[in-house]
């Protein structure tokens, strides 16, 4: 398919999400055609924006029930459309060349007013449906009432979306912030290298001193008959810590601050000063 033939195929799809003629909705309503047909002459001008095709364009019209002469704008009068739309209706078939053949509802609020008279509309109907897009005459403009409510009602409508998504945005703001402190909390508990535990600084500091003290005194304070070296006997006593900060770096410290040779070595050391 080529490109053009796309694109107009493309334009005649929205058309038909946005445009029912009059002859049309008679015939969406199915059976019985006379029951349909009353109902769509009764519902002419029962707060529906009334338009008119023209080379796929789509422009506002007037329906009135009465003429007014002092009124210069194009419009048709209601007892017009229902003459015409009876004759179509009654042979079955609406000539190119008829009256009533480019004029009709905008298609959303046809479908509208039927779900608004509990009639069943498919979900699918419902969502393809949409509001015209108009082509504007620069000489004479005017938004019908109905028309203005649409777009009123349109606004409301994406407004009350932006202040839900603003909330869940707030919402999701503050759940990031929680997250991130508790991620900040668990990692300055965490045994990782860059804790740096020897610093008096550091939080951990004095946990890593208290393993120290323990340790020595699990190993030395009594006497220690082990005939295991002093490192794993470290390694031994610190594996029954559930601390996490007991990683391999921390007993590697712990190892060289308890070992008896560097605290004698210390204490002669001290003796000779």
């Amino acid at each position: 398919m080529s490109l053009l033939a796309e694109a107009k195929k493309q334009r005649q799809r929205k058309i038909s999400n946005q445009f029912i003629s009059f002859y049309d909705s008679v015939l969406y309503l199915g059976e019985p055609t006379k029951e349909a047909l009353e109902f769509v002459i009764d519902n002419l001008c029962n707060n529906q924006t009334h338009l008119k095709l023209d080379y796929d364009e789509l422009y506002l019209i007037s329906i009135k029930r009465y003429q007014d002469d002092e009124d210069e704008h194009y419009y048709f009068t209601s007892d017009y459309i229902e003459k015409h739309l009876i004759e179509c209706v009654n042979q079955n078939f609406i000539d190119a060349k008829s009256p009533l053949y480019n004029l009709g509802f905008a298609k959303k609020s046809y479908i509208e007013m039927l779900i608004c008279y509990s009639l069943s509309i498919t979900e699918a109907e419902q969502l393809n449906t949409q509001s015209p897009d108009l082509a504007f005459d620069n000489d004479y403009f005017e938004v019908d009432y109905h028309t203005f409510e649409m777009i009123v009602a349109d606004r409301d409508e994406l407004r009350d979306r932006l202040e839900k998504q603003q909330v869940l945005i707030s919402k999701l703001q503050n759940e990031n912030e929680q997250i991130k402190a508790a991620l900040e909390a668990k990692h300055t508990c965490e045994p990782v290298e860059q804790q740096g535990y020897l610093d008096p600084n550091n939080k951990c500091f004095s946990i890593e001193m208290k393993l120290c003290h323990d340790t020595w005194n699990y190993l030395y304070e009594n006497g220690n008959n082990s005939h295991l070296a002093h490192s794993k006997q470290v390694s031994n006593y610190l594996e029954s810590y559930a601390d996490l900060t007991v990683n391999t770096k921390a007993i590697e410290r712990i190892t060289t601050i308890t070992n008896p040779k560097a605290m004698l070595a210390g204490t002669t050391t001290n003796t000779d000063i």
